[in-house]
């Protein structure tokens, strides 16, 4: 496994720690743990774009369970709500995270309930406004420095 990929994938379990206080590395079958495991299934594979055989390496289970964890995420949108809203903040962040060091490549998620969209929508607001900040503050000491040449 390469630094980027255990990079993520610390990324991705601290997050969903954070969000559910579960553990994706608890090899516990319990409904949670198996949840967490879906939620972390589903953001490695389709935002980070890793394969089965990695995915599954990194929780010390096979490449399957990770295909299976995938299919099972609807389970998850419909009747885990808790989990489900841990995947929708992460998404959040990842789409944060890319506007600030310019390479968006994730898209607009269709998925997401309009509290999250609000939520982004404010994160966006914040970006730009502090870029307006930097524009302006940039401009006035160019001008500034024009002044006195």
């Amino acid at each position: 496994m390469t630094e980027r990929e255990i990079f993520n994938y610390k990324w991705i379990r601290e997050r969903i720690i954070y969000y559910t206080d579960v553990d994706v590395l608890d090899t516990r079958r319990t409904r949670e743990n198996v949840n967490a495991r879906v939620v972390f299934c589903k953001i490695a594979r389709e935002e980070f774009w890793h394969t089965w055989r990695r995915i599954g390496e990194y929780l010390g289970k096979d490449h399957a369970t990770a295909m299976h964890s995938v299919k099972g995420f609807e389970v998850v949108k419909m009747y885990e709500h808790k989990f489900y809203k841990a995947f929708q903040m992460i998404l959040i962040e990842l789409e944060g995270e890319e506007m600030i060091i310019k390479h968006h490549n994730l898209g607009l998620k269709d998925d997401i309930d309009k509290e999250v969209l609000d939520y982004r929508e404010s994160i966006k607001n914040t970006v730009e406004e502090i870029k307006k900040e930097a524009f302006t503050s940039v401009a006035k000491r160019f001008k500034e420095l024009q002044n006195t040449i």
